[in-house]
């Protein structure tokens, strides 16, 4: 897929990938599975206000590891 090919093509380049939107379960496990480094979205936490962005910066950062974590084991668990 295009998405598939500009992860990779990032990385080659050594960019770090940031996805955007994350909105779904779906969409994360997607893009953990293919190396994306970080996201955001609505998935991992709301628009948070610029005299909170530190904290919620640190919440969303929680959110993404814990995410990645959870859908790394789930990917190992369909492969069983």
């Amino acid at each position: 897929s295009i998405i598939e090919a500009i992860i990779v093509m990032a990385h080659t380049l050594k960019f770090i990938v940031v996805a955007e939107g994350v909105e779904t379960d779906k969409q994360l496990r997607f893009l953990v599975n293919h190396g994306v480094n970080a996201a955001q979205g609505y998935f991992l936490a709301r628009p948070a206000a610029e005299e909170n962005w530190a904290t919620s910066t640190d919440v969303r950062t929680r959110n993404f590891l814990r995410a990645a974590r959870n859908a790394d084991m789930n990917s190992a668990n369909n492969l069983t």
